[in-house]
């Protein structure tokens, strides 16, 4: 619920959270933002407006770069008088936006629009006459203004929008915004948002990719896709962004690059890392309904030790039954049952035809728990049974074990290192090959995570962790589902330099080892490449062997040029890049132990991004000194050595769970205490030490879990142990952005405050009072030149950082920042000048 600041006639408080919307973090923004509410009279003292938004829906019908775009946004009346009100619609100078019509429950409203120029001296005067400095981020935008309607108390007003767009095309990716992110308009998030979209194309349409959102895809034609996306409680900056691409063949190629505009310059700051990223997205082709399956060979391995017994055997067996049942004629497969002995349902493969898939479920169907634990053995006599790849790779099929678990090694060899030893032998090809991908289930909290880390690590796979009030056959049957039809295995990745140049000047890609490419699912590669004053021109190829016919080896090139410096298109790559990198660090101290150049990296890389994890969450500590580097970097290890070394319970498992979300994530983690849209961070649920255990913070003080309220979690989470929110004043702005008039105080709750964001590209952790941006040295810090909002000399500064350094400049609190070689602390106006302005 939102209550504007009494005595605004004209535009109420908008939060920054807002209006940052189209400076942020993304693509540039090529869609209008979502319409604002304007009060166009005073609410009588005592009596403030309130009123929320219930819904937005948001829908797009796309034909190749045409888009038709259908808004509905819904306002409640939540006060205790009638509001009348006007809508603001800003139109971005990029967004080529036709046939905009403004409904008010189902009447069309009339209304101007402003272009640029005009807009930008309206934006402006409301800005000095409201004390409303995120509203100067939309400067350089378009307005539509629309007339004058009623909401009457405790009544509700449906907005609709409707427009048609010619959507932008970048590096081969066509490029659709729908704005749910101004669902935060007035500083009111909604309660409920329904995105979809249906696309469209004349060719074969191959990646679909939201930098923004885990949208739900469906390809139910080669060129055809929908996606889908449910949130509730919005809040957020992020709207909603799609990436299409077309292209003929087994598989399309795309590549997406960033690199910082100063890297390049002769005069600039020195830095640390001054390296390009890079993002290369591969999807297959939509199979064809006649299309003949690959053949492949599946290995089952479950427990049956007596802590199996109940509803994890059930379980087990329903998933076991499913997978066989779904074997296909050309397939082969195998089911083992272990306990303190090893059983299997043949001594060889078997053919998956009707005769196997039916026995093959009997078998299962009489699987019954019973003694101890021989992971060791059942993992090595499974892999006996697979045959090794043939030199050539010709006839060879793709091979997958699936293991299961709930405990941990009871019985026959039992150290953790030796048995992950044991069962890379059994597996291991060559340095770059097994013979089976191995992809582990870890059940409830009683197994060892690490173990099982090392197991999939060690076999080319992934860990899952089922917790124990999940159902063990979705997990199963969901995994089955994505490998069900492989295309392309034993993929690689090269970039080779324009000119015959072999040397690659790719560094730091990840995954480091690549999955198989399956049909209905799409790779996503991260990377950074070397780079100096000039562009490099070269080609990507992705190299795999082809699961059809003969497994010919597969190559799929696109040349591309990675630019010296870019635009702000997609400088969401470097948080997406170290979101991953974070997963990778943590995986290989995890798996190999502590490393003090990986310890200072995962620093690092967290205090740039402002990604935390439960090891760095004292960097957003009102006390610690973000560039006391080595004690930062000591701290840090400490909680690793602490942490880490539980393996088992509910704390050690959702350590690697956490861990490897990270390494999987396909958007960037979003800052600690971010506001949430549904996606604070690649993990979802806290995750907590158990009572004896937890992180040392700077002050030696014990602490918080892994996520939520209480602890610095993996990408979100509201930190405990924080200071609360500073209490407002008359006139003053509030932590969220709002104006706060004399008359509201009352009965205003603290709250924990937010400490760590992200906007237009750069960190602010706030420190003592203020927010600084991250990566500020002392020398830097010294002797700010100090600029006060919505005087002469902060327009003047607005103007000439440009739009995207708006939001540093429309911070509600004082925050130190550095502009063009410059370092300013921007400063809101003192409580009595507000105050006035605002009588």
């Amino acid at each position: 619920m939102f209550r504007p600041p009494p005595l605004r006639s004209r535009f109420s408080a908008a939060l920054p959270a807002l209006l940052a919307a189209a400076c942020v973090g993304w693509l540039a923004p090529q869609a209008p933002a979502q319409a604002l509410l304007e009060l166009t009279d005073a609410p009588r003292p005592g009596f403030p407006a309130t009123w929320e938004v219930t819904e937005l829906t948001a829908h797009a019908d796309v034909t190749g770069q045409n888009a038709s775009v259908r808004l509905s946004q819904t306002f409640k009346n939540t006060g205790s008088q009638p509001l009348e009100a006007r809508l603001l619609f800003p139109v971005p100078p990029n967004a080529a936006v036709r046939e905009l019509t403004l409904l008010v429950d189902g009447k069309e409203l009339t209304g101007t629009l402003q272009k640029a120029g005009e807009a930008r001296e309206t934006y402006e005067a409301i800005v000095r006459r409201n004390r409303d400095p995120a509203l100067l981020e939309y400067a350089g935008y378009g307005l539509y203004r629309t007339s004058v309607f009623p909401i009457p108390k405790d009544a509700s007003r449906t907005v609709q929008l409707r427009y048609t767009q010619l959507l932008g095309v970048r590096e081969g990716l066509i490029d659709l915004t729908l704005p749910i992110g101004s669902a935060g308009s007035n500083g009111v998030g909604a309660k409920k948002v329904e995105v979809s979209a249906s696309i469209t194309t004349e060719s074969p349409l191959k990646v679909v990719y939201s930098p923004t959102h885990a949208v739900e895809v469906d390809r139910p034609t080669d060129k055809t896709a929908s996606a889908k996306l449910k949130l509730e409680n919005v809040s957020g900056r992020e709207d909603v962004r799609l990436l299409f691409g077309t292209a003929e063949g087994l598989v399309g190629l795309n590549v997406l690059t960033f690199r910082d505009p100063d890297a390049s310059k002769e005069d600039k700051e020195k830095s640390t890392d001054d390296d390009g990223f890079f993002l290369l997205l591969a999807a297959p082709e939509v199979p064809k309904p006649d299309a003949a399956p690959p053949e492949r060979t599946i290995v089952l391995v479950i427990d049956t030790s007596g802590s199996m017994a109940g509803e994890k055997m059930e379980q087990a067996r329903n998933a076991a039954s499913f997978i066989v049942g779904r074997l296909r004629e050309g397939d082969t497969f195998n089911v083992i049952a272990y306990s303190s002995t090893v059983n299997s349902f043949r001594p060889e493969l078997e053919k998956g035809d009707a005769d196997g898939r039916n026995a093959g479920q009997a078998f299962v169907n009489n699987l019954r728990s019973g003694g101890g634990t021989d992971i060791n053995a059942a993992l090595t006599k499974a892999l006996e049974m697979i045959p090794k790849p043939s030199e050539e790779g010709v006839g060879d099929r793709p091979t997958y074990l699936l293991f299961l678990t709930d405990g941990q090694p009871t019985s026959g060899v039992t150290d953790e290192q030796q048995i992950a030893k044991n069962v890379a032998d059994a597996n291991q090809v060559t340095d770059d090959a097994v013979k089976a991908r191995l992809f582990t289930f870890g059940v409830g909290y009683d197994v060892n995570a690490r173990l099982l880390d090392r197991l999939s690590g060690g076999g080319r796979g992934v860990s899952a962790y089922v917790a124990p009030e999940e159902d063990v056959e979705a997990s199963v049957s969901d995994l089955y589902a994505k490998i069900a039809a492989p295309v392309l295995t034993g993929l690689t990745l090269d970039f080779e330099k324009k000119g015959g140049d072999a040397d690659s000047l790719l560094n730091r890609v990840l995954p480091g080892d690549l999955p198989d490419l399956f049909s209905g699912q799409q790779l996503s590669i991260v990377g950074r490449y070397g780079a100096n004053k000039k562009d490099l021109e070269g080609t990507f190829t992705l190299t795999g062997t082809s699961t059809a016919g003969d497994g010919e080896q597969l190559s799929f090139s696109l040349p591309v040029t990675l630019p010296k410096d870019s635009d702000d298109a997609a400088d969401f790559l470097p948080a997406l890049w170290a979101t991953r990198r974070i997963g990778e660090l943590l995986n290989r101290i995890d798996l190999d132990g502590e490393n003090p150049e990986l310890v200072e990296e995962l620093v690092t890389l967290s205090q740039r991004y402002g990604i935390l994890t439960p090891y760095t969450a004292f960097l957003a500590e009102e006390d610690v000194d973000l560039n006391a580097v080595a004690v930062n970097r000591g701290l840090a290890r400490e909680n690793l050595e602490r942490g880490l070394a539980q393996t088992d319970g509910a704390f050690g498992v959702n350590q690697r769970a956490a861990k490897q979300s990270f390494r999987a994530s396909e958007q960037a983690a979003s800052p600690a205490n971010s506001s949430s849209l549904g996606m604070s961070g690649p993990v979802s649920g806290a995750i907590r030490p158990q009572s004896d255990r937890g992180f040392y913070s700077r002050s030696g003080r014990m602490g918080g879990g892994m996520g939520g309220l209480g602890g610095g979690g993996f990408g979100g989470g509201a930190f405990g142990g924080g200071a609360p929110a500073p209490s407002a004043q008359p006139g003053q702005r509030n932590g969220a952005g709002s104006v706060v008039a004399g008359d509201e105080i009352e009965g205003l709750q603290e709250e924990p405050r937010q400490r760590v964001q992200r906007v237009a590209g750069e960190t602010l952790f706030f420190k003592k009072g203020r927010w600084e941006q991250s990566g500020l040295t002392e020398e830097q810090q010294k002797d700010p030149v100090e600029v006060e909002q919505f005087t002469d000399a902060w327009f003047k500064l607005a103007k000439e950082a440009g739009e995207r350094f708006a939001p540093l400049l429309s911070q509600a609190e004082p925050a130190l920042v550095r502009i063009g070689g410059t370092t300013y602390l921007i400063t809101p106006p003192a409580p009595e000048k507000d105050a006035a302005a605002g009588s």
